[in-house]
């Protein structure tokens, strides 16, 4: 235990598992909705990433059509346009929801 008084700015106290210094940070992370929020944001990046991995298998699916195909590569192509243009909008979604929790948790 630390005496009062005789902490340095960024000591931990063990036995109370706080930041000693008066940084919120510690409070912060321990509050409920802080958590809920947080693991909320990690169940949407899950979605988001099946979501682009099971897009990736159809993309891989198309392909491999176009190269066996002896329909026109238009028509792939119309196929592949809008798989592609979708899952980089989810990818984006992800890659914004991550930044957010990165700035949340660096602050």
């Amino acid at each position: 235990t630390i005496l009062q008084g005789s902490a340095s700015p960024g000591e931990v106290d063990l036995e109370v598992g706080a930041q000693i210094g008066g940084s919120k940070r510690g409070s912060q992370y321990a509050s409920p909705s802080f958590m809920q929020k947080f693991f909320a944001d990690v169940e949407a990046v899950k979605g988001h990433l099946k979501k682009i991995k099971s897009a990736c298998k159809e993309i891989q699916n198309i392909n491999q059509q176009m190269l066996l195909a002896t329909t026109s590569e238009t028509e792939i192509s119309q196929k592949l346009s809008p798989i592609i243009d979708k899952t980089n909008k989810i990818a984006q979604r992800c890659k914004t929801i991550l930044n957010t929790m990165k700035e949340e948790t660096d602050t």
